[in-house]
Formats: C-alpha cells, sequence, structure tokens
C-alpha cells in the first residue's frame, strides 16, 4: 500500500511537472512572438532597407542593418534577421547574423506560411543546425512583393528562461538526421553552440529494447 501511495504520488507530481513545462513554454512562446511581430513592422518601413535591399548589394544593406541587429541581439534577445528573395527563388539574400551564409532555398514551415498565407507566420523551425522561433513576414516597397524579412530567436533561450522561473533543469533530444553536422560544427567553432553531435549516450538497457522499432545509438542523438 505505502509503495502503490508512493508510486501513485511521484506519477502525480511529475504529471504536474509536465503541464507547468508546456504552460511556460507555451506563455514565453506566446510573448516572444508577440515581440518579434511588433519589432518586423518598424524594420520593414525602413524606406533605406527597402532600396539596399532591392539594388542586391549585400555589403550596403549589412553595414546599415549591423548596428539595430546587435541592439536587438542585446535587449530582445534576436538572433537571426533575414532578408529573402520573393518566390520562384525562395533563397537567403542575407543573414544579418551569418553574412557569409547566403543563397540556401527555404523550405522552412514558417516561411512556407507566410508564402502562402501572403501574411505574417510565426513558429518553431529547425535549422540545419539548430531550433529557431521565427517570425516571417512579407516585404513590400510600392505595394509590390520584394521579398521577405524573417526574425528569429534561438529556442535554447527559452529552456533558460523556464529554468530562472522553475528551478528545473530542461534539455532538448533531437535526431540528427534532420541537422546537418558541417553547420553544427561550424556554429560549435563560433562558440554558439556547445557538445558535439555525440554528447547524448543511450544506455544499453534502453538499445536493448528498441531492437523491433530499430537500433538506436548515440550517433542518432544529441
Amino acid at each position: 500500500m505505502v509503495n502503490a501511495s508512493y508510486q501513485k504520488n511521484v506519477q502525480l507530481i511529475a504529471g504536474e511537472s509536465a503541464r507547468l513545462f508546456q504552460q511556460s513554454f507555451n506563455n514565453l512562446e506566446a510573448s516572444n512572438v508577440n515581440m518579434m511581430s511588433a519589432t518586423l513592422p518598424g524594420l520593414m518601413e525602413n524606406e533605406n532597407y527597402k532600396k539596399l535591399f532591392m539594388a542586391k548589394d549585400k555589403d550596403k544593406p549589412l553595414a546599415a542593418t549591423r548596428p539595430v541587429f546587435e541592439e536587438l541581439k542585446a535587449k530582445n534577445r534576436i538572433t537571426n534577421w533575414n532578408f529573402i528573395n520573393p518566390e520562384p527563388q525562395s533563397t537567403v539574400f542575407l543573414r544579418i547574423h551569418k553574412p557569409e551564409q547566403v543563397g540556401d532555398v527555404l523550405t522552412r514551415t514558417t516561411f512556407v506560411e507566410a508564402v502562402k498565407k501572403e501574411d505574417f507566420a510565426a513558429g518553431k523551425d529547425l535549422g540545419k543546425a539548430s531550433f529557431a522561433l521565427r517570425a516571417v513576414h512579407p516585404y513590400y516597397y510600392n505595394n509590390k512583393l520584394i521579398g521577405y524579412m524573417e526574425l528569429g530567436e534561438a529556442v535554447d533561450h527559452f529552456l533558460g528562461s523556464m529554468r530562472t522561473q522553475t528551478g528545473n533543469e530542461y534539455g532538448m533530444l533531437i535526431d540528427k538526421k534532420f541537422l546537418d553536422k558541417n553547420e553544427w560544427e561550424k556554429l560549435r567553432a563560433s562558440s554558439v553552440l556547445t557538445g558535439a553531435l555525440t554528447i547524448f549516450q543511450v544506455p544499453a538497457k534502453y538499445l536493448a529494447k528498441s531492437k523491433k522499432a530499430g537500433p538506436f545509438t548515440s550517433e542518432h542523438f544529441l
């Protein structure tokens, strides 16, 4: 009886912790989406940014926006700011936070949603090496679509904020098949990320149980 009561209490506490975690995460996500949605219009209304973007000279818009990005990063923890070419290219014209990486075609859910809706879209997306909360909006000049602007915030910030709020420790488990190993290593080298792709070791007892679903090793998760 004592053991059964103890197990029941453990389950109740675990369930309540999971509920509080989800609530905290949802509240924090909503707050940060609101922050980015309020920030985007001011950036998109800047006539100089529009003209520099349309001129397709990466150096000038980078020089013009970099100080603003550093301020957004310090005050609002914005980690990503992208200028995106319109469809059919749908390629990144300029990453203010990472100007050397350009030209890749975007297929992320939030971007695709913004294109389809021709309106604001936001959500959590997995990039090449990490999760981020992203907000995307069509970018216009004289009522003509010239591209898209995207702001993003690294999701690991959420975990730190929730740790502060609840006192609990949180982590994230990602199937590595969805990540670009080279991009992960680049981010590690720049101190944006810590840990290697093989930091998560799956205990042998779970490996034995998982054979029916397929073998899992430390090479599968981080």
